[in-house]
């Protein structure tokens, strides 16, 4: 969500924003970064919604407390920070691994999420806005998630998975992944997920360490833990 403050310079709500922020900006247009803001806790209101500027009259802002539109500020600046904290792990992800594609699997409600922010090697990769097949991310897979369990799979059409899972994955184009989870003091956040869509790919423990560095920071920051 942007909110518009009529006659009130946009810098306003960037004055907790670096160098580095503005710098990753730009980057992220150059290596087709792309990212949904919202992390709603409804997936039909996630998939549905189109984000307009709230535009906010000069009449309503008069009224409005010093302090509530610090809380304002304050809540843009904070969605912000988490948005640029994972764009940066994710462009590092897809650096790092060469991989042809890196994404943020975020979870809205109990077991059930979709992709929220991606790194692509080419566009027609995009998978934004994807759910995952409900029947086969259960509560057996989840529990092992929450449990701290990395997945790595070199090969879909040789591991030994379900058919179902096994379907939704060559749906996406993916060959081979490695999934992460970024846990939490409340629990399982979100996967953060590096797929490999040209073909077989042998994970290396050094591919694993950092995919789990990259979770660790994520989860560690109060952005993230306060959401």
């Amino acid at each position: 969500m942007i909110i518009v403050l009529s006659q009130i310079n946009s810098d306003t709500f960037r004055f907790n924003f670096g160098d580095e922020e503005r710098l990753f900006g730009k980057l992220a247009q150059k290596f087709a970064i792309r990212c949904r803001s919202h992390y709603t806790a409804d997936r039909d209101r996630a998939k549905t919604q189109v984000r307009y500027p709230v535009i906010v009259p000069i009449s309503t802002i008069n009224t409005m407390s010093v302090d509530r539109l610090q809380k304002i500020a304050n809540g843009l600046t904070n969605r912000l920070k988490r948005d640029v904290l994972i764009e940066k792990s994710l462009y590092e992800i897809r650096e790092v691994l060469q991989s042809d594609r890196a994404v943020l699997y975020y979870f809205y409600r109990q077991w059930q999420g979709q992709v929220t922010c991606e790194t692509l090697s080419a566009i027609e990769l995009s998978i934004l806005g994807s759910t995952g097949a409900d029947e086969c991310f259960n509560d057996e897979y989840a529990a092992l998630y929450e449990g701290g369990r990395i997945r790595a799979i070199a090969d879909i059409e040789v591991e030994p998975i379900h058919q179902c899972h096994r379907e939704f994955l060559r749906s996406l184009k993916i060959r081979a992944n490695l999934v992460v989870p970024i846990l939490t003091a409340k629990g399982l956040w979100g996967l953060l997920i590096a797929h490999q869509c040209s073909g077989p790919r042998a994970w290396l423990r050094s591919d694993i360490e950092f995919m789990q560095k990259q979770a660790q920071n994520i989860a560690m920051s109060p952005t993230i833990q306060d959401s």
